[in-house]
């Protein structure tokens, strides 16, 4: 059976209401400056269309691992080239023989588990300790 699960990023409803902060402002500023109503509706479309686009997703397909974020970041990972998994506030993951890429999926624990079904290989790593000498001071 192949895995198709989308995973919503942890950090992107953050993203959403900063844009659209910036967007009702703007509308607002707009629509005291020229009184045209035309102009709100167009951007408030805008932000419709855009602020559907901001969420980064994770989306496993097959053998892939599919990230998208905004209309920029498209990226794929073969799930059989993840080496390790580093659970820290991100979660940060290791592939092919040098790359690291970190990520914020809402659901980490079921993510993972994801992952490991398609890639049993997958080396999971806990946040280090504080008092160990790897720990980031």
């Amino acid at each position: 059976m192949t895995e198709n699960k989308v995973f919503q990023s942890a950090t992107g409803t953050t993203k959403v209401a900063f844009i659209a902060i910036i967007f009702t402002a703007l509308c607002l500023f707009l629509y005291l400056m020229s009184k045209s109503i035309w102009i709100i509706s167009s951007y408030v479309s805008l932000f419709i269309v855009f602020g559907s686009k901001v969420q980064t997703r994770y989306h496993i397909k097959g053998d892939s691992l599919i990230i998208t974020s905004g209309f920029c970041l498209h990226q794929t990972i073969a799930i059989n080239s993840i080496r390790e998994l580093v659970e820290l506030e991100k979660l940060k993951i290791s592939y092919n023989t040098s790359d690291e890429m970190s990520i914020s999926p809402r659901d980490q624990a079921e993510f993972i588990a994801c992952l490991q079904k398609i890639n049993t290989g997958i080396k999971l790593s806990p946040m280090p300790d504080s008092s160990s000498p790897l720990a980031i001071s």
